[in-house]
């Protein structure tokens, strides 16, 4: 089974999206920062969390934002959860904020490394989407994202039926259903790109 994630294409208020959601369009991917400014795999052994962690606080990066070790610990979690836990035929949600959303797309890759950093110039981490649905303008969804963060899983997933649509299944979350507002959020969305579900 395929899950579905939002990420956050920029900070809303540093109006990051201006340059990001173009150039996430234009070059098929969708990437994150995290102050990850090296290789998150090195001789196809993913790092650990605490190599992450130590090496986020030894770089420049990190050292000029001021991040301490607590920081240093969120952001390689991030990091973790965009190179490892989204698989390819995993479905993202480019969103901006609570409530906008630019599009959806396929994811089509492994976590890739790049020397050379994408909007906002911080970026290095970047995973390959084939985008299924884009807007030049975001839309607003009358039901909103629950956290204001830059990867948010949706706990739900899908099988491709042969007829296209998604068959949907929630996922359970820390010993529960999703609430009735998470599968209205979901619904909105892939009705709103045109996905068909059952």
């Amino acid at each position: 089974m395929s899950k579905i994630w939002a990420i956050s294409c920029g900070n809303t208020s540093a109006n990051q999206w201006k340059s990001m959601w173009p150039e996430w369009q234009q070059q098929n991917h969708a990437t994150i920062g995290s102050f990850c400014t090296f290789n998150l795999v090195v001789d196809n052994v993913p790092l650990t969390t605490e190599v992450i962690t130590r090496n986020i606080l030894i770089s420049d990066s990190a050292n000029k934002n001021g991040v301490n070790e607590r920081k240093a610990l969120a952001q390689a979690r991030i990091a973790e959860k965009f190179a490892f836990d989204i698989f390819t035929g995993d479905y993202i949600v480019a969103r901006v904020g609570l409530s906008k959303v630019f599009g959806i797309g396929e994811v089509v890759g492994p976590i890739e490394y790049s020397e050379s950093a994408f909007e906002p110039k911080t970026h290095h981490q970047l995973r390959r989407i084939n985008w299924l649905k884009v807007f030049s303008k975001a839309i607003v969804l009358q039901n909103r994202f629950h956290l204001q963060s830059t990867i948010e899983d949706l706990h739900m997933s899908f099988t491709k039926k042969p007829d296209g649509k998604l068959n949907l299944t929630y996922q359970q979350y820390k010993g529960s259903v999703p609430s009735e507002k998470s599968v209205k959020l979901v619904q909105e969305i892939l009705t709103r790109c045109e996905l068909p579900y059952c």
